[in-house]
């Protein structure tokens, strides 16, 4: 019997920075291999040095995105039964994916997972990764925290997109 692992949407907001590609390497190198990469342009540019491989989709409107826009454009196009974001500046361990999945599906009453990441910079990363993720209620106090320190989210979606 063949176990379909379920689709997550991974959403990296983008100035084109270059730890993007050390990010996009990190998803690329996921255990969990279901995965959508939109990559969304907060430029306005195009991003016309990007290079797409298999499984990423490049969200561009033309025009610079503020974070909240930005995030915005990228929640439009997501498809996945689950979705998170990543900094175009973090990193995931290669597990990452896989351990908030499997938490989200152990915990049916959770409709979020948190966990860290790891903090790309020119010199060296920051390691701040845990290797289990937490079940929490989503709250705007845990959403504030993650603006400090690397961290991620993987959020159920209420409703499936329907093609």
């Amino acid at each position: 019997m063949t176990t379909v692992l379920p689709l997550v949407s991974i959403i990296v907001r983008t100035v084109g920075r270059p730890e993007l590609t050390e990010a996009l390497a990190s998803i690329a190198a996921q255990s969990h291999t279901n995965i959508e990469t939109l990559i969304v342009d907060a430029r306005g540019d195009g991003l016309p040095s990007l290079q797409l491989s298999a499984g990423q989709t490049l969200v561009s409107t033309g025009a610079p995105l503020g974070r909240p826009k930005a995030a915005n454009a990228g929640l439009d196009a997501v498809s996945g039964e689950f979705v998170m974001f990543l900094d175009d500046d973090d990193w995931l361990s290669a597990s990452h994916v896989e351990n908030l999945v499997h938490e989200l599906q152990s915990s049916p009453t959770s409709i979020a997972v948190y966990s860290t990441t790891q903090r790309t910079t020119p010199v060296a990363s920051c390691s701040m990764n845990f290797s289990r993720a937490i079940s929490i209620s989503l709250s705007c106090a845990a959403i504030i925290l993650c603006q400090s320190i690397p961290c991620s989210f993987a959020v159920k979606r209420s409703q499936p997109v329907v093609a």
